[in-house]
């Protein structure tokens, strides 16, 4: 009775090929039918959850318990996802463990969406909860990746920041992640040295979650940060102000206002956001010259 039955034939074969010797798994379909009626549903309806589900059928047992399929708790899963990327220190390990963990979350919130437990808003909030624990444990991860190959601790301090649908915490199954990089050097730290150890962090991260592998990838897009693709990808704070102060366009103070901070130095997090409210928030409102660039930008996106 679902959409795609041959689909859901098919992904019951992949699961069953699997689990089949597995005592548990049969004892699971036998004793609780509610599993096989979800099972069949998510599996003829959803070529999403039927990928991760064949990926890691383990997760078949979710099922069985209506409150396991509902999402974890966001710092549940912070403390989970910086547990597993401790355990592999500063290895590509590390990264796959991550994005094991996010798969799981993925397919819980899927089919807990599927079976219409969880409102279109409750989903939004899940996935982006997941995203913010992937980006926080890789980051952890790409920080001590970076310190072993410098032989001393980082010369500055990091964070990234969520902007767009990730920074309003609206993310659908398709999103990417829009961020920002930021750093900030040590006293006493040469800034040179500093940007390019920050730049390595970035490059460790973003490489450490987008590439190929098994587990569904989570691109962190950088395009919101000041002149977009042409500007350098890591920028120190004081840029960052002296950048809005001179340049920002009004377009930029409108993606701030989704600004938030998300992984990385929490002394950071608070004087970037202590920078940017001026800009998203201006005391005066918003000049005649800014509400004309409003619209013009809005007509463009709309004949777009």
């Amino acid at each position: 009775s679902g959409p795609d039955p041959d689909a859901g034939l098919l992904g019951f074969r992949q699961v069953s090929d699997t689990l089949g010797s597995t005592p548990w798994y049969l004892r699971l379909l036998r004793d609780e039918s509610a599993v096989a009626q979800r099972l069949a549903l998510l599996l003829s309806t959803s070529r999403y959850a039927s990928e991760l589900l064949t990926r890691a059928p383990e997760a078949v047992s979710m099922l069985a318990d209506t409150d396991e399929l509902l999402p974890q708790p966001k710092q549940a899963l912070v403390d989970e996802a910086r547990s597993l990327a401790a355990r592999h220190q500063g290895t590509e390990q590390a990264a796959a463990a991550v994005r094991g963990l996010r798969r799981r979350e993925l397919f819980r919130i899927a089919a807990a969406d599927l079976l219409g437990l969880l409102a279109v808003e409750e989903v939004a909030a899940a996935l982006s909860d997941v995203a913010d624990a992937t980006v926080d444990a890789a980051l952890g991860s790409a920080v001590a990746r970076v310190e072993a190959e410098l032989g001393e601790p980082l010369p500055t301090r990091v964070l990234v920041v969520a902007m767009g649908r990730l920074g309003g915490r609206d993310l659908s199954y398709a999103s990417d992640a829009d961020v920002m990089y930021v750093h900030d050097p040590l006293p006493g730290a040469d800034e040179v040295a500093a940007t390019r150890a920050a730049t390595a962090v970035v490059k460790a991260l973003r490489a450490s979650l987008s590439v190929a592998s098994v587990e569904p990838p989570l691109a962190l897009d950088a395009d919101l940060r000041p002149e977009g693709r042409q500007g350098p990808l890591v920028r120190t704070l004081a840029s960052y102000r002296a950048y809005y102060e001179r340049y920002s366009a009004p377009w930029e103070a409108q993606a701030l206002l989704r600004a938030r901070p998300l992984a990385g130095d929490d002394e950071l997090a608070a004087q970037f956001v202590q920078l940017i409210d001026p800009v998203r928030y201006p005391a005066a409102g918003l000049s005649a010259a800014d509400v004309v660039g409003v619209r013009r930008l809005k007509a463009r996106m709309e004949s777009e």
